[in-house]
């Protein structure tokens, strides 16, 4: 069976978001285990109260993800599904009942995909046109990331 090919057009706005999972959890394995025994699983926005909905997949079912220098510094691409601002009652990782924090957005996944160590160079901030990788070092854990030549995965 040939493998599915994601392909995202010059010009594709999509939300990346910053994470910091706690150190001695790891948020591949805890969102892959249940992805692979429910077909998808809820991750959750910690603290992002100003994003709007209707921005986040105008462009596709897809949000990046980057995780601190301290976990890995990986990057994913989250297909998603669905998008609420209602906590779950399930399907989510168990250790999101232990983080204290406002929890006002929810994505369901229903695949992970790792990207690639330079999948930046595709890429660059939508709202200043800067390379990617100059926000890692602020303090801002949302922001925009637009395609700039076509992303092939």
């Amino acid at each position: 069976m040939a493998k599915t090919k994601i392909i995202i057009d010059e010009g594709k706005q999509f939300l990346m978001l910053r994470i910091n999972t706690p150190t001695d959890i790891s948020f591949i394995k805890e969102h892959q285990k249940l992805l692979r025994s429910n077909k998808s699983v809820w991750f959750c926005c910690f603290g992002k109260k100003k994003l709007k909905k209707s921005l986040i997949n105008r462009d596709g079912n897809y949000i990046f993800v980057k995780e601190s220098i301290v976990n890995g510094n990986n990057k994913y691409l989250l297909e998603i599904s669905e998008i609420s601002t209602v906590s779950p009652s399930d399907g989510y990782p168990i250790y999101y009942d232990q983080i204290n924090a406002i929890k006002p957005l929810w994505f369901k996944i229903v695949k992970i995909h790792n990207l690639p160590p330079d999948f930046e160079s595709n890429f660059e901030l939508a709202s200043t046109k800067r390379p990617v990788e100059t926000i890692y070092k602020s303090m801002c854990t949302s922001f925009y990331i637009r395609c700039i030549k076509q992303f092939k995965l």
